[in-house]
């Protein structure tokens, strides 16, 4: 198995991956809240051409760094504010991921094991999502895999007495890079694994030679030092809540169990763990590509599990030790692992009995929407068949040695997704969009419409709209800014796009123009209010309600202020 020739099947896979990983990319709605969020805060970048301070809904948002935002303006300006636009760098950014993680693999194990660790590190769970969804962590991913090679590079050539300062500076460039996409987690990854790895080497100078802190000093120091120039306390809120509080305390309100993070990787880096952890032969020796491999997996693993807030993207960056530990089979000598594959072959059953499920109607009595029922079955019946031809498919290649047919078929499910669950991504999308209240509202009101947010707001809203959103809130937490939730009173204003909640009363009173007001689902105490003053709604969605203030239609006074109702307020 061992691969100095480019085998014909899996070059002709990757191609189908990339296809797979794809499809109908710019097809369907955004999705609140990550989705809409990020894609609104690209859009407003793009529009306004400042590309140093990002912006949602008109107001700072600096809850996260510039470079991802700044990468989908870019997109933008070229394709336009639509969601192909908007999911082009996380597309990207995992196609750029498996390529190189294929590179390292054809240089590190062979031609052949380069091509199974670049399809392992695009078509597997976690990176086949979050190539699909606006979301920093698959631009971060290739950022912390670009510096985990680099100074794996620069550390082995130190050992072996050969120049290194070339790959420490491309390593700590990278990390620059990452932490101005995301903060300090692309400093603490890549150096959590490189330091331990280079002090077992014997080549430390190779992670901390001076020149390279000072390259990323130099990349990150000029946009921290303007962003504290334009808002007092920056580095503060950054350095204090965006970072500490995430790690050491419940303040974000992500907490989960310690053994989160592992039931997250069994589930996202399936059906290539199985294989890639599987036991090698006794006599094979240290490996220290393996070594490293295994670092990389395991150190931020331990380190994210203890931190208090957890979210299935931040082990993204960890699926590139998995695909080459993949491709560490593939050195001559060793044999497929017909055992741990059996747990591979099993999980697709798994999902194979509970497509055959869905397909049969057995969510029928279950509180999935009707929508989505509708189009759920032959779907879903097309996949449970498709799981079943992956089973047979591996079962054959693993009885026969085939290396490259085991890799295609046991991807097969994964690479199907994308595809043939695409109207039911369809539909959920939808469900979880306001793509079409935009619609509504342009299509069918008056040009002149205005459009308030009554304490609710979904950011797909500003996006479709391609404009701000005013919000009636009486703190800012419709915006989920950790930062405008902090400074909410630096932010209000009656004539701003953040609005203290009793500015409702007049402008519902009056009507002087025709208005829509948004509404959580879950406020029936505003929805009363608003019904109580005669407005028609005319929209009622899973998150959202909407509700036309016409002025050409007398308004009721009901003596009460909407806005003051005390009620649990919409998050």
């Amino acid at each position: 198995m061992t691969g100095n020739r480019h085998p014909p099947l899996l070059v002709a896979w990757a191609v189908v991956v990339v296809v797979g990983l794809g499809w109908g990319l710019g097809s369907y709605a955004l999705v609140d809240q990550d989705e809409g969020r990020n894609a609104e805060v690209a859009r407003e970048m793009a529009e306004s051409n400042d590309y140093v301070l990002p912006h949602l809904n008109g107001l700072p948002y600096i809850d996260k760094p510039v470079l991802s935002f700044a990468a989908g303006a870019g997109a933008m300006e070229l394709l336009g504010p639509t969601e192909l636009a908007a999911r082009t760098v996380p597309f990207l950014s995992t196609l750029a991921t498996a390529l190189l993680v294929g590179w390292v693999g054809a240089r590190w194990y062979g031609r052949a094991a380069g091509w199974v660790a670049g399809i392992a590190a695009a078509a597997a769970p976690l990176p086949l999502a979050f190539s699909r969804i606006v979301i920093l962590d698959s631009l971060l991913a290739l950022l912390v895999t670009s510096a985990l090679l680099a100074f794996h590079t620069a550390i082995e050539a130190r050992a072996a007495r050969r120049p290194e300062r070339f790959w420490t500076l491309i390593a700590w460039a990278a990390v620059g890079l990452g932490v101005l996409t995301k903060g300090p987690v692309a400093l603490a990854v890549p150096l959590m694994v490189a330091a331990p790895y280079a002090l077992w080497r014997r080549a430390s100078w190779a992670v901390w030679n001076p020149m390279g802190p000072l390259l990323a000093a130099v990349i990150i120091a000029p946009w921290v030092w303007f962003m504290e120039a334009r808002l007092p306390g920056y580095l503060k809120y950054v350095a204090i809540t965006e970072t500490w509080q995430r790690i050491s305390s419940d303040e974000l309100q992500r907490t989960q169990p310690w053994w989160y993070f592992l039931v997250i990787a069994g589930v996202g880096f399936f059906p290539w763990w199985p294989l890639a952890l599987s036991r090698r032969r006794l006599d094979a020796g240290i490996d220290p590509r393996r070594v490293f491999s295994f670092l990389w997996l395991l150190v931020p693993l331990v380190f994210f599990s203890i931190s208090r807030s957890k979210l299935p993207q931040y082990i993204l960056p960890l699926m590139p030790a998995i695909a080459l530990l993949l491709a560490s089979r593939w050195v001559s000598g060793f044999s497929l692992p017909r055992r741990t594959a059996v747990i591979s072959l099993a999980g697709w059953g798994v999902l194979g009995i509970a497509m055959a499920g869905a397909g049969a109607g057995a969510l029928r009595e279950s509180r999935v929407p009707p929508a989505l029922l509708d189009v759920l079955p032959v779907p879903a019946l097309l996949m449970a068949a498709l799981c079943l031809v992956s089973i047979i498919g591996a079962v054959a290649a693993l009885r026969r040695e085939n290396g490259p047919w085991l890799i295609a078929t046991l991807s097969l499910p994964l690479v199907a997704i994308p595809v043939v669950l695409f109207p039911v991504i369809e539909v959920m999308a939808e469900l979880r969009s306001e793509r079409a209240l935009v619609k509504l509202v342009r299509t069918e009101l008056p040009d002149e419409t205005e459009v308030l947010g009554l304490e609710s707001w979904r950011p797909s809203v500003s996006f479709y709209l391609q404009q701000p959103v005013p919000i009636l809130s009486a703190n800012g937490e419709e915006l989920r800014s950790n930062y405008i939730l902090r400074t909410y009173d630096e932010w209000v204003d009656v004539d701003g796009t953040l609005r203290p909640a009793p500015a409702l009363t007049s402008g519902l009173d009056s009507c002087n123009q025709p208005t829509v007001y948004l509404v959580h689902a879950r406020r029936p105490d505003l929805q009363q209010a608003l019904d109580e003053a005669g407005l028609e709604k005319i929209w009622t969605g899973p998150k959202l309600h909407a509700y036309f203030c016409d002025p050409a239609v007398p308004v009721t006074d009901t003596g009460e202020d909407p806005a003051a109702i005390p009620g649990e307020t919409a998050s």
